[in-house]
């Protein structure tokens, strides 16, 4: 059974089986660009996290702190010591302790995923489903784990060198597809424009204004 530690707190000890984590085969001879790395997940996380409404990012991840609070309060319900009422209630509600003897914090039956450790399970299920895309590393996730948003996946995936070598017809592209296109910021624009400008006197706000057009 595969684990995932988080100082020294193993996620996957002694719970129900985790088929799909169970054998994680050798790399394909066609992934010689790898897979997404750590530094560019925890980018497109943070870029997910960041364009969530404020009551929603609060709660789409639960790091190790919050996932310790959701555990002593479903161990000790009636302990109104913990956290706040209202964070009590909700925990109750939306989460439950696994069978046997160690406990695990679990969703709908399945063990909640801690943000700390979200981006090893992506990339084992990623290595499971061969690079098969957004679909299949999430119902192998979904089989598996729970609170891993569909979207974070779909991103994950996006990053993965090897399926945009496949997705861009077996060349790489030159730019960072790990995150939906941005907005155009056309503040920062004008102040970089204005630092071109004064660096290449020769090319004018507008000229590269119009390449934004």
């Amino acid at each position: 059974m595969q684990s995932y530690i988080f100082n020294d707190f193993n996620i996957c000890d002694n719970l129900l089986p985790i088929s799909f984590f169970e054998n994680i085969s050798n790399p394909s001879k066609e992934d010689d660009y790898g897979y997404t790395t750590m530094s560019d997940f925890e980018v497109t996380m943070q870029d997910y996290l960041d364009k969530l409404h404020a009551k929603k990012r609060d709660k789409a991840l639960i790091d190790f702190d919050r996932y310790r609070s959701i555990e002593e309060i479903l161990k000790n319900p009636s302990n109104t010591a913990i956290s706040t009422a209202q964070f009590r209630y909700w925990a109750k509600k939306m989460f439950e302790l696994s069978p046997g003897e160690t406990k695990v914090v679990c969703h709908n039956g399945k063990p909640v995923a801690i943000k700390e450790t979200i981006y090893e399970i992506l990339l084992d299920a990623h290595k499971i489903a061969n690079h098969g895309g957004r679909d299949k590393t999430s119902a192998i996730v979904k089989g598996s784990f729970s609170w891993i948003p569909k979207e974070l996946i779909a991103r994950f995936v996006r990053c993965c060198p090897t399926c945009r070598f496949k997705r861009n017809g077996n060349h790489l592209d030159t730019f960072d597809s790990c995150s939906p296109p941005y907005a155009t910021n056309y503040n920062d624009l004008f102040l970089n424009s204005i630092s071109t400008e004064i660096s290449t006197p020769s090319t004018t706000l507008w000229e590269i204004l119009a390449g934004e057009f």
